[in-house]
């Protein structure tokens, strides 16, 4: 999950060291019952699914992320109100991938507007498709990226008209 004042990539690309203290007092808001403990850690781009009860977080200037398993929603539109309360004046975007099952879910806020929200997975189909889509899955759900049928996954075609993942990175 990322709260962001902006473009989330370009202020990742000129960010600077995270800051300890606004990580701690972030992962306080997001997770109240916690108490932040700092780690020597892994690089993130490493270690995306990260162990139950583990929190990775860092505070830029410009953009704190989230991330924890605590934050995988199949109805990502319920997010906690006390987390969008957490990023008033900013974007929350929140996105979360399970491959095991081809899962999908992401939704985006505005100063605590929800803007798009979207769950959907082979076995469960779209649990949740609210508002419209952003342009970069136009060519998804118009059909231009369809997944190529595979004789392993059984006699039935893939039950969605593109591969969640797929869309998800």
């Amino acid at each position: 999950m990322a709260y962001a004042d902006g473009d989330v990539a370009s202020v990742l690309r000129a960010a600077d060291e995270p800051a300890a203290e606004d990580t701690a007092a972030l992962i306080a808001r997001v997770f109240p019952s916690l108490r932040a403990v700092s780690v020597e850690g892994e690089v993130l781009e490493e270690t995306t699914y990260l162990p139950d009860g583990l929190t990775y977080a860092a505070s830029f200037q410009g953009v704190d992320l989230v991330c924890d398993r605590r934050l995988m929603f199949d109805r990502p539109s319920e997010l906690q109100a006390h987390i969008l309360e957490a990023a008033v004046g900013r974007h929350v975007i929140l996105h979360a991938i399970r491959s095991v099952s081809d899962w999908l879910s992401f939704t985006v806020c505005e100063d605590g507007r929800l803007v798009r929200s979207l769950s959907l997975s082979q076995d469960g189909g779209i649990v949740e498709n609210i508002d419209d889509p952003f342009p970069f899955e136009t060519p998804y759900w118009a059909g231009d990226r369809p997944v190529e049928f595979d004789p392993e996954w059984g006699e039935e075609p893939y039950a969605l008209p593109f591969h969640p993942l797929e869309l998800g990175n």
